[in-house]
């Protein structure tokens, strides 16, 4: 019956975007998504942290009020005692003391209530009942949902197919308690002398299938911050913690280690000596497979903080980075002496693209903004005019950075500590290198003949003039 309620609200939710559509009223759409999915909870709730700090979603006027996705989600009637008495054995319980029954946070999928085990003061983080019995569900709805959201332009205009994609494979991971435990205990060992970050030791031994057992931190979450923004906010210390949080995340990444991927405002707690703690694990990224190639996208980021930006060294990481199939086949028929110089020709085409473009307000806000990545995406690539099989690697990473970098925006602090950890990152990596990778497996002539015959033959259709100027030195 539960489950019939649900496929109700979303499909009144589907009528109203049709009604607003047809009716004019586009700009009310978001607040219809935003009433109807807080009204269901839950995994409804986890989607509308992963758009909420979206600039195109949330306005200045009501940033309050989407602001309490993060950390004002409603409790939910459990009987804690019974939970517990269930859960583990007369010895177990002996070690839990001061046990309060109401929680004092709740999230998404979980519900956190304060405790003492072995005297130490703690959190239990227990998994909502109804969670694992609705998430396939529940995601389904969603996927529904997105078939509908070309009609959004808030939703569309910040890729909201590849959003949802995206948050399918993380709330399935996040329900997974054993991960994330691991997760928790990987990220104390590697922090737990950290001058700046701070990540609760977790009790492995009383932690189950769908209860966590932390050690207890005390501070200011970061929603809180955000709603009443002070001077601390945008000051020097505050922001030399925030470079160290983001440097040591891409620090990770560059270093194939995994990192902590859902740094939004609900996890972060400032505490009293100005140090940033953890408190939520249930999301880690993998590095990317390539970090050479996303090195130097990151270089090409650092080098247009600094006033430094070259579009054709901008062009070939990107390209490199997000088609690495076909950079690597015409890379590889370039060296063979073929005499084509198939990626000069396709670097000086996008530069003249780009020439063209440089002073048009969007190109101008996306460098303004440092979205390079979108200005690849948006106007050098505009409707995939390169026809370029993107492959998003490490895309769970590059999500995480997104919201680390909108929750930046929000603080109004973005451009200085975007601008020192990828300063710090390059100057590590110049310093010390990178890891050794494995070695590459040896792709085939005919693979590599393929590849670049196939991308021929779109371009050919699709944008002959390119398609001329690559063949024009054959």
């Amino acid at each position: 019956m539960r489950k019939v309620i649900r496929l109700f609200v979303i499909l009144d939710l589907l009528l109203d975007i049709a009604f607003l559509s047809i009716s004019g009223k586009k700009s009310k759409i978001d607040d219809a998504i935003f009433n109807k999915f807080t009204q269901l909870g839950g995994v409804y709730i986890k989607f509308l942290q992963a758009v909420a700090l979206k600039p195109s979603f949330m306005s200045e006027k009501d940033v309050k009020q989407k602001l309490m996705v993060f950390d004002n989600v409603a409790l939910e009637h459990f009987n804690l005692t019974s939970f517990l008495t269930q859960r583990y054995n007369s010895v177990e319980l002996h070690n839990f003391a001061d046990v309060e029954l109401e929680p004092f946070a709740a999230g998404s999928f979980a519900q956190v209530y304060r405790a003492k085990y072995k005297g130490q003061d703690v959190v239990l983080k227990v998994l909502r009942p109804d969670v694992k019995y609705f998430i396939r569900f529940d995601q389904r709805m969603i996927k529904l949902f997105g078939i509908f959201a070309g009609l959004i332009p808030s939703l569309n205009e910040i890729g909201i197919k590849q959003i949802i994609k995206q948050f399918i494979q993380t709330t399935t991971e996040e329900v997974n308690y054993a991960v994330e435990v691991s997760h928790a205990r990987q990220l104390y060992d590697r922090y737990k002398d950290h001058q700046k970050i701070v990540i609760p030791y977790t009790f492995t031994e009383v932690c189950i299938q769908d209860c966590i057992v932390q050690e207890r931190l005390e501070g200011v979450a970061f929603t809180e911050l955000l709603e009443h923004r002070s001077e601390y906010t945008v000051s020097q210390p505050f922001i030399e913690t925030m470079i160290e949080l983001g440097y040591e995340n891409l620090s990770s990444s560059l270093h194939n280690k995994s990192v902590h991927a859902d740094p939004h405002p609900g996890n972060l707690l400032l505490l009293s000596d100005g140090k940033i703690g953890i408190i939520d694990f249930g999301i880690a990224a993998a590095p990317p497979r390539d970090t050479q190639a996303f090195f130097e996208v990151v270089r090409c980021y650092d080098q247009h903080f600094k006033g430094n930006f070259n579009f054709s060294t901008f062009f070939v990481a990107i390209f490199r980075f997000y088609a690495p199939s076909l950079y690597k086949s015409i890379c590889s028929i370039d060296d063979a002496q073929t005499g084509e110089k198939y990626l000069e020709k396709l670097t000086n085409y996008a530069e003249s693209q780009y020439a063209k473009r440089k002073l048009d307000a969007d190109v101008q806000f996306y460098l303004q903004e440092a979205r390079v990545r979108e200005l690849f995406m948006k106007v050098i690539n505009e409707n995939n005019s390169l026809e370029l099989d993107i492959q998003l690697d490490a895309s769970v990473m590059q999500a995480g950075a997104a919201s680390f970098n909108r929750m930046l925006d929000s603080f109004g602090i973005k451009h200085q500590v975007l601008a020192g950890l990828y300063a710090r990152a390059v100057e590590d990596v110049e310093q010390h290198g990178l890891p050794r990778t494995q070695q590459q497996a040896v792709v085939d002539l005919e693979y590599i003949a393929e590849t670049v015959d196939t991308w021929l033959h779109r371009l050919a259709q699709t944008n002959p003039l390119l398609f001329t100027k690559l063949r024009s030195i054959a």
